[in-house]
């Protein structure tokens, strides 16, 4: 699969963009350095369904993302949050 199916230089693009802001507006580090973790999520989340969406048929349809969002490449680490 390559970036552009994956989207993930956009994702790139905007962790690079709130790392720069970041460094030249120290009072907005904490908010950007979360901003950076949530596109990190982001881009992997997307990474994981275009991949199982891949494998099922070649190609996702409305009613077929339903049925990805309860398969384990949701949340692949969710085993590490349980009691």
């Amino acid at each position: 699969m390559t970036t552009a199916q994956t989207g993930a230089s956009d994702y790139d693009a905007r962790m690079r963009r709130a790392a720069r802001l970041s460094a030249e507006h120290l009072f907005a580090t904490e908010f950007l350095d979360f901003y950076k973790h949530i596109a990190a999520f982001q881009k992997t989340l997307r990474a994981n369904l275009a991949a199982s969406s891949a494998m099922k048929s070649g190609g996702a349809s409305v009613a077929g993302l339903r049925d990805l969002l309860t398969t384990p490449c949701f949340f692949p680490t969710s085993a590490d949050f349980s009691p």
